[in-house]
């Protein structure tokens, strides 16, 4: 046990632990630099202790006065304390109750255990203070009303570590076209703008559901270090066009004056791609296939077929083999969407109508094609399996659906505060994660089916029969090659939706 330590209290009135008794506290002496502490049964009806301890400002003990007439009990001290560790780590963790009681309680003797308070009321003990602390003004009912406190604009990364959280707020703005008000909040640690210079490969993700009083789209992006992927940062934003995109960038590259990306994993999304060729040109951007899924799942909804895609697995292969496209050579685009449009059922046309327009260009008269919204040689993944870059966005997939989880416990979407406590809980789980990335090790491995699955699909683009590709040097094999049957590249497409419907 340490032989002084201040224990917090219900009451929110410490008490200092020094030599197993606990003393309150008096007053500070004329000078100011001394604190007056006297035992806590100072004015007990029976005993009236007359124990007294003199500490300077840090709580360090200088001279013991009286003697204590009260009978200290070790088991109900050794209790305090350990509630009070309770306390502080509900306060500056993340774990669940089950959690800390087992850590705190650990080689606790059978004595000190009788006497804790049980599951349920540690439980509640931890939910009473993390409530506490956070309790917070009720969001107003205008956005130009809206003022963070103090104690929602920080984050402790331990009990005396702490930095600012709130990045930037750009403050209420018009919008040309829009009547409402605009605003930007941009949450993250302080602390990485000493390393956004090294943010050279990010992932970002605008696909989340929020239901927030006045802000519509929740922004995630995420860097690049090895072989590990971290978030940096948390966007609120309440519009999602370009202009509001490139004042999002606008605020991130004053936070980090040295932010410059080389590449950027994007969503599908016209706005956010003129912002960020705006305002980073030298970045190369392309789409995961993620993105690409997520966007056909959209069409699907708005075409009233997302229901049959969830419900029949037939379809919903079926219905992949669109964006199974990907994995074709951007050369060997126009006979795969011949082959396609003879394959698919009437119910998909429409789908495969709108992949063409937006993804690969609308065919015209003289036989060339419009200019789409995303080019092939953004979405295309065939180049990068070979290369084993990452080519399904597995890094966003991952933290998407963890932090959907959290978004998705209903409580999330009542208060923007709450929102706030969510995502620097989330902060706590990456703290850690970096913490191991630091100290060598390596992230966790992908579940062996999906490991599987990426293995399969390898072997299938490495075997897959290129058909408008120029001869590679020194390949003459492929001058004499035979043409492309166009059920063979139906049943590539198909091996293909085979292999990433699980994990996307």
């Amino acid at each position: 046990m340490d032989q002084t330590q201040v224990i917090a209290t219900q009451r929110q009135k410490p008490k200092l632990l020094h030599e197993g008794m606990l003393y309150v506290r008096h007053k500070l002496s004329t000078s100011k630099e001394i604190k007056f502490w006297r035992c806590e049964f100072f004015n007990s009806r029976i005993v009236k202790c007359r124990g007294r301890l003199h500490t300077d400002h840090n709580n360090t003990p200088l001279r013991v006065l009286g003697e204590h007439t009260c009978s200290s009990s070790a088991a109900r001290v050794e209790r305090l304390r350990i509630v009070s560790n309770i306390r502080k780590r509900a306060l500056n963790t993340g774990e669940d109750a089950a959690t800390i009681r087992a850590q705190e309680l650990m080689n606790v003797s059978d004595t000190v255990l009788a006497a804790m308070p049980s599951k349920s009321a540690t439980k509640k003990l931890i939910q009473r203070a993390r409530h506490e602390i956070c309790e917070a003004p009720a969001v107003p009912n205008e956005l130009s009303q809206l003022e963070i406190p103090k104690a929602y604009q920080i984050y402790k990364h331990s009990e005396d570590n702490e930095e600012q959280f709130l990045l930037a707020d750009s403050g209420v703005y018009k919008e040309e076209g829009i009547t409402a008000d605009q605003r930007i909040l941009v949450f993250g640690r302080s602390s990485s703008a000493e390393w956004c210079d090294q943010m050279q490969h990010i992932y970002a993700d605008g696909t989340f559901s929020i239901s927030q009083p006045f802000f519509t789209q929740l922004y995630v992006f995420l860097s690049r270090h090895g072989e590990w992927v971290f978030p940096v940062c948390y966007v609120l934003l309440t519009t999602k066009t370009q202009t509001t995109y490139e004042r999002m960038f606008d605020l991130l590259q004053r936070c980090w004056p040295t932010f410059k990306p080389r590449t950027a994993s994007i969503d599908c999304e016209q706005a956010m791609v003129g912002a960020l060729m705006d305002r980073h040109p030298q970045c190369s951007i392309h789409f995961g296939l993620f993105h690409v899924v997520r966007s056909m799942k959209k069409q699907l909804a708005e075409q009233n077929l997302l229901q049959m895609y969830k419900t029949d697995a037939v379809f919903a292969e079926t219905a992949r083999t669109i964006t199974s496209l990907a994995f074709v050579p951007v050369e060997d685009l126009m006979p795969a969407l011949a082959a396609l449009e003879s394959y698919l059922p009437d119910p998909l046309q429409g789908v495969l109508d709108w992949f063409v327009i937006n993804y690969v260009g609308r065919p015209r008269f003289d036989g060339s094609r419009s200019q789409p919204t995303f080019p092939p040689e953004e979405w295309s993944v065939h180049q990068r399996v070979l290369e084993s870059i990452d080519w399904s966005n597995n890094y966003i997939i991952t933290f998407h659906r963890r932090l959907q989880g959290r978004l998705a416990t209903g409580c999330i979407s009542q208060t923007l505060w709450r929102f706030i406590d969510m995502v620097r809980k989330e902060q706590k789980v990456v703290d850690a994660e970096f913490a191991r990335f630091v100290a060598g090790e390596e992230p966790p491995s992908r579940p062996r089916k999906n490991l599987n699955a990426d293995e399969r699909i390898l072997r299938l683009v490495q075997s897959y029969v290129a058909i408008n590709s120029p001869p590679a040097p020194n390949a003459h094999q492929y001058a004499a090659r035979p043409a492309q049957n166009p059920n063979n590249i139906i049943e590539f497409l198909v091996a293909m939706s085979r292999n990433y419907g699980a994990e996307l």
